[in-house]
């Protein structure tokens, strides 16, 4: 699993002050599950519309398709099963885009 920013120490440049670590606090990540037959979301895309930044999205085995652009911060997207298979395929162009500003976070 990627990490947003945990360790601070360990990631040279990246400040550590109370606002920095209230944004990157993991314990605060929600997790949604996508599952094309029980839910409660169905689709990637519907996932991916109305999660909240910094959401993991997990992806029960399958064939996803989509074509959206995620423009929150901190979003990961990943097989909730590690022995099964997950494949998304791109209907247009790149899969997922991925479009955050600089100040995303403000």
């Amino acid at each position: 699993m990627n990490k947003i920013v945990s360790d601070v120490e360990e990631n040279e440049g990246v400040t550590s002050d109370d606002e920095n670590e209230d944004y990157y606090d993991e314990s605060a990540r929600q997790s949604i599950l996508v599952d094309p037959e029980h839910g409660p979301f169905y689709t990637l895309e519907d996932a991916l519309d109305q999660c909240e930044p910094f959401t993991t999205i997990f992806l029960t085995e399958g064939v996803y398709t989509c074509c959206i652009e995620i423009n929150k911060v901190g979003i990961i997207v990943e097989k909730r099963d590690i022995e099964k298979k997950v494949y998304i395929l791109g209907n247009e162009g790149p899969v997922i885009r991925v479009n955050i500003d600089n100040d995303a976070g403000s």
